[in-house]
């Protein structure tokens, strides 16, 4: 799953530092044994993902005991980074 996110040029001339997003879960695997989630920051080419490219410490992984949940997206999951990512104006994907 991907999601889209732009850096307006107007808004932000010299770009953004991105230090974590919040992603908002209806449910998770009962198993917390069961595959991670993974938020990675990439640029997008022609619509797309790119498929070679992350940038540097623009990844977190969690476990689903990691995860929050609710229907009415009242809870969220925080994915903080490493070090805050510097975005210049541009569209920008969250790849999971």
């Amino acid at each position: 799953m991907a999601q889209t996110f732009f850096v307006d040029p107007v808004e932000h001339p010299e770009g953004i530092f991105l230090s974590s997003v919040d992603i908002f879960f209806a449910r998770k695997p009962e198993d917390s044994t069961k595959l991670p989630v993974q938020v990675q920051i990439r640029p997008v080419v022609n619509g797309y993902p790119d498929s070679t490219r992350i940038y540097p410490g623009a990844k977190v992984i969690k476990t689903p005991a990691e995860i929050s949940v609710s229907e009415d997206a009242s809870a969220k999951t925080n994915f903080k980074f490493g070090q805050p990512i510097h975005l210049p104006p541009s569209t920008y994907r969250d790849w999971e």
